[in-house]
């Protein structure tokens, strides 16, 4: 059968770097960064005072000393407003804001992870497809060599029909198997194409199945205690610290008294520039400042609702970082588990292959000197041909394993050289245990 292995070779560093150039959640989670630092600056500029000119140009009739007085004024002025206090709501809003920002930068290091997981994953499939088909390739070759023997021995009269046709039949097996693994193949080939922008066939690099090119990356021995590893995992993963960000900016926003029941102080500043009023008034004026303190009382209740409010979403808050830990740590846990499992099977896998290599070609000895049937030969080499897949499966799912532990403790981006800058933020902990009565049981 015509090969289908050969293609264009993908190395996996070029695979990341195609696919994280055209990955539309990490562009939007990196605008979301950028949009939240320009939502800090419009809040930050609150604290300063705004700067304007007012000019007039109009007509007036007043009275003055008893008399009509028709005047055309005309005259210019500048002023300077400043909020000096507005009961403590900018402050709030800059602080849950930044928090906020933290959060976006966070969630943008997640998108991060999960396009490099994605393009990991796929670049592994390719992988473990690639080596299915290498298998079932040469189990076909070996029934296809066996079923010519097959045929002239049964041509001679040296061997039954039915021999023949059960060569032929097992052969039909391994080209139906070879038809499913190229299948298989170019379904990878595209998942991985469509994720770097490639066309054709591609083409990964191969690697050994008893190795795994991601060993090492989480920054813990896979069977170091699970508490380490989730303790490295709540701190480090990116989205449970978005939600503790996003838990912190909640709680941030209650304010103990609500801004509508504190006082407002206002300053104004104002200079004229220019005043050609004909006829010209009596009293002008030159300069002037003003502070301005009001305090208003809403009898609605608004204020107190929106404190409510504010209190209901730093509760839900609390509940999402909370119920964000707890995902991790479950996966965590499970993923952990079948990397141990898989890296204790595959070196068994590997002698169980050696072993049935050896005796396939024992067997073919004695088929040879009619001391094996044709079933039973044809049975080892299925039996080894069995082997090499449960090794390949083995391997892919140790890789796979190893892979979502990277993505689980936030090491992944950072091994592949691809990690976001870290910025100056606010310090959370995502590992501070839920407040009373703001978190499930």
């Amino acid at each position: 059968m015509q090969s289908e292995a050969a293609g264009t070779l993908v190395r996996f560093a070029d695979a990341v770097q195609l696919a994280l150039a055209r990955d539309g959640d990490l562009q939007s989670a990196r605008a979301t960064v950028r949009a939240a630092q320009a939502q800090v600056d419009q809040i930050r500029s609150r604290f300063f005072p705004s700067a304007g000119v007012q000019q007039e140009q109009g007509r007036r009739v007043t009275r003055e000393a008893g008399a009509l007085v028709d005047r055309h004024a005309r005259s210019t002025e500048g002023f300077v407003r400043w909020n000096l206090y507005n009961g403590g709501s900018d402050r709030t809003q800059l602080d849950a804001a930044q928090l906020e920002l933290q959060a976006a930068e966070a969630d943008a290091r997640q998108a991060l992870e999960d396009a490099c997981e994605r393009v990991a994953k796929a670049y592994i499939e390719l992988q473990r497809q690639q080596a299915l088909l290498k298998a079932a390739m040469y189990r076909h070759a070996e029934l296809a060599d066996l079923a010519e023997r097959v045929a002239r021995q049964v041509a001679a009269g040296k061997s039954p029909a039915s021999d023949g046709d059960l060569a032929q039949s097992s052969l039909i097996d391994a080209e139906l198997s070879v038809a499913n693994s190229q299948a298989d193949l170019a379904a990878a080939r595209a998942q991985l194409g469509v994720l770097t922008g490639q066309v054709g066939a591609l083409l990964a690099e191969e690697t050994p199945p008893g190795t795994n090119p991601w060993a090492g990356t989480p920054g813990l021995p896979a069977d170091a205690p699970l508490e380490d590893w989730w303790t490295l995992a709540l701190r480090t993963h990116a989205g449970t610290q978005a939600a503790a960000a996003r838990r912190e900016a909640a709680k941030a926003r209650v304010p103990l008294i609500a801004p509508e029941y504190l006082p407002r102080a206002d300053l104004m500043l104002r200079k004229g520039l220019s005043d050609r009023t004909v006829p010209v008034e009596s009293t002008q004026d030159r300069r002037s400042w003003t502070v301005t303190l009001s305090y208003e009382v809403p009898l609605g209740g608004g204020g107190t609702a929106r404190r409510e409010e504010a209190r209901a979403r730093a509760e839900a808050a609390e509940s999402l970082a909370w119920r964000s830990e707890q995902s991790v740590r479950g996966e965590l846990g499970v993923v952990r588990q079948q990397a141990l499992q898989n890296a204790q099977a595959l070196p068994a896998l590997a002698r169980q292959r050696e072993q049935l290599s050896a005796v396939v070609r024992a067997s073919d000895l004695q088929y040879q000197a009619g001391r094996r049937s044709l079933l039973q030969l044809i049975d080892q080499r299925d039996r080894r041909f069995n082997a090499d897949q449960r090794e390949v499966e083995a391997a892919w799912r140790l890789r796979q394993a190893w892979l979502r532990m990277a993505a689980l403790t936030g090491s992944l981006a950072p091994a592949l050289g691809v990690a976001e800058m870290p910025r100056d933020r606010v310090e959370v902990d995502p590992m501070r245990p839920p407040e009373q009565g703001l978190a499930p049981p």
